[in-house]
């Protein structure tokens, strides 16, 4: 695509096109992402702390299902980008509607991130990861899914037809 933190999903039926543009006006340390790799994960049975405003209090929300996409952005497309891990979380059950987002940046930057997989097999929900090789650093970037849920996601994006 060469746009910065953009993606297109092509509908298998029809094989009409969606843009979507990642909003990050508001995120000022996001200056440029190139996405280089995503991996898809239905999350079940979890639930995240969510607080829908700093003088509300705290509550657990119970989840049966939800679908995420993971994607990071790296250097390796654009030496000015950042090296940053995006959890997407989906409205419903056809991976269509994005609902919110969460940006995090890589604790080593100018790392090469290349490769992104989920880490879940034989294990729990609350259990399972995802996980970054970053090449230059000779790295390994793991996070738990359920710590990239609830608090600290931003809603989201605007979607055009191509």
């Amino acid at each position: 695509l060469g746009a910065n933190g953009c993606l297109v999903r092509v509908d298998p039926s029809t094989k009409e096109r969606t843009l979507y543009e990642i909003s990050t006006e508001n995120i000022d340390w996001i200056k440029k992402q190139r996405i280089i790799h995503l991996a898809f994960h239905t999350i079940k049975s979890t639930w995240f702390v969510w607080r829908p405003t700093k003088d509300d209090p705290y509550k657990r929300i119970v989840i049966e299902e939800m679908h995420c996409m993971f994607v990071i952005s790296s250097n390796l497309v654009d030496d000015e980008a950042l090296n940053m891990l995006t959890v997407y979380g989906f409205w419903g059950d056809d991976w269509i509607e994005p609902l919110w987002y969460r940006c995090i940046p890589l604790p080593t930057q100018d790392c090469s991130c290349h490769r992104i997989a989920i880490v879940d097999e034989g294990l729990r929900p609350d259990e399972h990861s995802v996980v970054v090789t970053c090449l230059h650093s000779s790295k390994l970037f793991q996070v738990k899914v359920q710590n990239l849920l609830g608090s600290g996601s931003s809603t989201l994006l605007s979607m055009k037809e191509l």
